[in-house]
């Protein structure tokens, strides 16, 4: 099994990167990746524990794509951890997080105060957040203080006005920056209605159109296998992943155990759908 999705607590996840490695060492996973959101600072970390551990790593990062209106998520794999171009706009990219972090936290106050709760404070929050501010943090937030007992009624409850992102990666400028840095571009969990295709492209001839799109801006592959598929969606991105000649990934995006997702090892990804990325990065 392989798991090529993971967030650590230098973005939005809840466990160190060593944690995450650690996690993937007892599930015997055969390949591993943590792709924090828009930003390396977790993976040299990563990579020495990942080497104490003898658990195959790859470096990875999830870069934020406005896609045609909307935010989509972009994975970066086999990345060079010291290059400049790429770290230089990704501080680019932080800053505007937190300026989206600040406007989340105003829209989930009106909802919390509609519902006689709270409010929560942005720049507290901000200032306890190791990592890269998100939606995550704010969810958890509102149940450190009470107001929900668990993470996802939080989360779906209080955090689901959508929000544009004023900055954010191109697609063609993100691909580029991962390519540079060495590495291979897959759009990640296309199916998803909230952070992929799904918010514009409802049939498979928009699906096709909108892959041969970012196909033609320098797109290596497609996350196929995700919790965010179904069955039925995974079977159609497979074979769109073949017709396109796109490279499968997969991982189980994992935040935490608060997330309320299938963690490394539990979501099943064979081996096989490694091979292509094996391939491309030469491993």
């Amino acid at each position: 099994m392989i798991d090529l999705h993971t967030h650590s607590l230098h973005s939005d996840g809840t466990e160190t990167p060593r944690q995450l490695v650690e996690r993937a060492k007892a599930a015997q996973l055969t390949l591993f990746a943590i792709a924090d959101h828009d930003t390396t600072a977790g993976l040299e970390e990563a990579v020495n524990a990942a080497d104490a551990l003898h658990v195959a790593f790859i470096p990875a990062l999830e870069l934020t794509v406005d896609l045609h209106g909307r935010h989509a998520h972009l994975l970066g794999y086999g990345i060079n951890l010291q290059y400049n171009e790429l770290l230089n706009a990704l501080l680019w990219r932080q800053e505007g997080r937190r300026v989206q972090f600040r406007e989340k936290v105003r829209l989930a106050n009106k909802r919390l105060n509609a519902d006689h709760k709270g409010e929560l404070d942005a720049e507290a929050l901000l200032k306890e957040i190791k990592g890269i501010p998100g939606r995550p943090h704010i969810a958890r937030a509102i149940v450190a203080m009470g107001w929900e007992q668990k993470f996802r009624p939080a989360f779906d409850k209080y955090l689901i006005d959508y929000i544009p992102e004023t900055v954010a990666f191109k697609p063609a400028h993100a691909i580029e920056l991962i390519h540079r840095a060495g590495g291979i571009a897959s759009l990640a969990h296309p199916g998803s209605d909230e952070i992929g295709l799904g918010r514009f492209a409802k049939t498979a001839q928009e699906v096709r159109a909108a892959l041969k799109e970012l196909i033609a801006q320098g797109m290596d592959g497609i996350e196929v296998w995700t919790p965010a598929h179904t069955f039925k969606m995974r079977a159609f991105y497979e074979k769109m992943a073949e017709e396109l000649h796109l490279i499968i990934t997969g991982g189980t995006d994992w935040h935490g155990p608060s997330f309320d997702a299938p963690a490394p090892g539990i979501f099943e990804i064979p081996d096989t759908v490694a091979e292509g990325i094996r391939s491309k990065l030469k491993m």
